[in-house]
């Protein structure tokens, strides 16, 4: 179960109607519905007794809603601390890829020159379990794709766009092309991360040409990039990795990186519930978007 689930299951209660719940909550009453049948799936049994005339709690349902509470109050509670913490001075974020530790060094550096007494707290983990944090409020914002949005209901905000590569070592044939076609990968054994790293939802349309290639090619699927990399780099095929997910210092591992044609841009930058309004979030975020489009 999630905070969003007991918000919606204790303003129900309350209010006995599912109208007056979504607009004390600024949801939608589908939505509203939604989250109260997952909580009810979850828990395996029902909470309320509902109709056209009457919205009332289950047995059930009047037990559990003291402990709702408790958990909201609790959850509350624990935001609050947190941002208490950021207040005396400390910015959370969430991270998942190598490359993002890489991109953050430098912009770190310059924002520590401006802020020598803010403290940055770095989460790494993976994408799901950071989506978590996030909705728990344990980190300010997560790093992310546009596709690691979808089925949340957090925002999103875009600093740059990106491309997927084919990584290769410096000595491929195909190193000194400046752009490929997804087919002239067809007789490559790719090295694909694994889904932990890539949200599967993507809609670029390079993942649907990278299924059909899995079905007839003994693919690598690898759970860490720095791997990808480096089994790319050793030469045991291309690695088909987005642009934030490789780190700039790739030359140095004796890579080059090539754009698929086939390519869709994809917006990159942070998911947030709400961002500290504090002038030293937006002189961090100003430095990433410098940095993500190439101009630090």
């Amino acid at each position: 179960m999630n905070t969003q689930q007991l918000q919606c299951f204790v303003a129900v209660a309350d209010k006995l109607s599912f109208t007056r719940a979504a607009q004390e909550l600024y949801f939608s009453v589908p939505s509203v519905t939604h989250h109260i049948r997952q909580l009810e799936t979850e828990l395996k049994t029902q909470l309320f007794i509902r109709n056209q005339k009457v919205v009332k709690l289950t047995e059930a349902g009047s037990i559990f809603y003291p402990y709702a509470k408790e958990i909201l109050r609790q959850s509350d509670l624990a935001a609050e601390n947190l941002n208490i913490q950021r207040r005396h001075g400390r910015i959370s974020i969430g991270c998942n890829s190598n490359a993002e530790l890489v991109l953050l060094t430098d912009v770190l550096g310059r924002f520590r020159e401006v802020f020598p007494d803010m403290e940055p707290l770095i989460e790494i983990e993976t994408y799901d379990r950071l989506l978590l944090m996030l909705e728990a409020g344990q980190i300010d914002f997560m790093m992310a794709s546009i596709h690691m949005q979808k089925g949340t209901e957090f925002a999103f905000m875009e600093l740059a766009k990106m491309k997927t590569y084919a990584v290769v070592n410096a000595r491929h044939p195909l190193a000194g092309k400046t752009e490929i076609r997804f087919a002239e990968l067809e007789n490559e054994r790719l090295i694909l991360p694994h889904s932990k790293l890539i949200p599967f939802n993507s809609d670029n349309p390079i993942r649907d040409l990278v299924n059909i290639h899995r079905l007839h090619h003994p693919d690598f699927f690898i759970e860490d990039d720095r791997v990808c990399l480096s089994l790319a780099g050793a030469g045991y095929g291309v690695a088909v990795l987005p642009g934030y997910r490789i780190p700039e210092y790739y030359q140095t591992l004796g890579l080059t990186c090539i754009p698929i044609r086939e390519n869709a841009d994809f917006p990159y930058g942070i998911l947030y519930k709400t961002l500290p309004p504090e002038k030293e979030m937006a002189v961090l975020l100003q430095g990433m978007e410098k940095k993500l489009r190439g101009q630090g």
